[in-house]
């Protein structure tokens, strides 16, 4: 559903609520001013990692992991982290109607495919609430990684669905979406001249 028809179900609801109409288009207004000023935050790449300035060049949106989030430092020290780890999660699904173990055979696939060269993971929960929060359709109903640091490079490696769906890790959900994880390093050697303003603002 794009942003235009969940604007009117929203004008809809509001309206159910007994307020006035302009009452309801007033909220309305407010509440997707509120989501795309989250969303023009977001920090955005294309396929070939490089940053871009808007979702239609968008490929994947970029989320930095603090070092404090992550628990077991030993396993990153010689990373040689300042900050952050970075983690790319691209937009568009690498496949479909899979079960947890279907998904992370995709995955394995897709990223012998495409990243090689990088660390890869099924997407954070992250980037599902980030998606509820910035009005994406993307990183919904899907298997993806808890909120929890396992450390480097595992990262994120309990599996969770990012889904409303109570499911079974057998079970098959609709979508399958891959992120990337590299050090900051990495990432600033693809991008050196970004806007470093917008690269640290959070959402």
């Amino acid at each position: 559903m794009d942003m235009e028809k969940v604007q009117q179900v929203f004008e809809k609801e509001i309206i159910s609520l007994g307020l006035s109409k302009e009452q309801a288009l007033d909220m309305v207004d407010k509440a997707f001013a509120n989501i795309k000023a989250r969303r023009d935050k977001l920090l955005l790449v294309n396929r070939e990692l490089k940053v871009v300035p808007d979702m239609e060049q968008a490929a994947a949106v970029v989320m930095l992991v603090k070092e404090e989030d992550i628990t077991d430092k030993d396993d990153i020290s010689d990373l040689k982290l300042s900050d952050y780890l970075v983690n790319i999660a691209f937009l568009e699904p690498i496949g479909h109607n899979a079960s947890l173990d279907e998904s992370l055979a995709m995955h394995k696939q897709w990223q012998s495919k495409n990243y090689p060269q990088y660390h890869s993971t099924l997407i954070s929960l992250l980037f599902y609430r980030t998606a509820q929060r910035c009005g994406l359709t993307s990183f919904k109903n899907c298997w993806s990684r808890s909120m929890c640091n396992e450390g480097y490079p595992q990262y994120r490696a309990y599996t969770m669905p990012a889904s409303p769906l109570d499911v079974e890790c057998d079970k098959k959900l609709p979508n399958v979406y891959a992120s990337l994880v590299m050090t900051k390093e990495e990432f600033e050697k693809i991008n050196p001249d970004m806007d470093r303003a917008k690269y640290y603002s959070g959402i």
